[in-house]
């Protein structure tokens, strides 16, 4: 939603992912439209992608199945060639590199998983890493919408459910994995 996408827009999600991935989609009233894998890959085929794309098409949602990173030059390619926003999951990615950077460095957003079954976790939650410098009206569009959802979670039936870890345990599990990048 803080992106601008809603109602009437479709973006292009991953046939091959755990569900979540099309229902943020859908929680932001667009429609998740699907395309295919590579063919000996896990992650999205460029072709099927740009088959799936129509003029309702507003955004990529690229997965980096089981940690393994897709082609996100090519993908970024494609996005600024039509205009529209590319959106990294790199939920299973944390640790993983592409082109000698840490994945999560190559877009302006990218969407990470903190859930225990992850590489990297505080019990639950996430993080999103955005890169759009002199957008700040976007910026605060995107803490607004966390703040939402964490009221409708604190007014969910059992509160006592929400995850209320602080940062330093996933500051610290990230210097873990590179000193340098993540010093204090």
């Amino acid at each position: 939603k803080a992106l601008g996408i809603g109602p009437g827009d479709e973006v292009v999600v991953p046939s091959y992912s755990f569900i979540a991935t099309a229902n943020v989609v859908v929680h932001a009233g667009a429609v998740p439209v699907f395309a295919d894998i590579e063919k000996n890959g896990i992650n999205l085929d460029i072709e099927s992608v740009q088959a799936a794309m129509s003029e309702k098409t507003r955004a990529i949602l690229l997965v980096h199945q089981g940690g393994r990173p897709a082609d996100i030059d090519s993908f970024r390619r494609l996005a600024e060639s039509r205009g529209i926003v590319l959106i990294e999951d790199a939920a299973c990615a944390i640790g993983s590199f592409y082109q000698g950077r840490p994945v999560g460095g190559h877009s302006d957003f990218v969407v990470f998983s903190f859930h225990p079954r992850k590489i990297l976790t505080t019990g639950e939650g996430g993080a999103v890493a955005y890169n759009g410098s002199g957008q700040a009206p976007l910026y605060a569009a995107l803490i607004q919408d966390a703040v939402r959802a964490f009221q409708r979670l604190r007014q969910s039936p059992a509160p006592d459910m929400t995850a209320r870890l602080p940062a330093p345990p996933a500051l610290e599990s990230l210097r873990e994995l590179d000193p340098e990048l993540y010093a204090a």
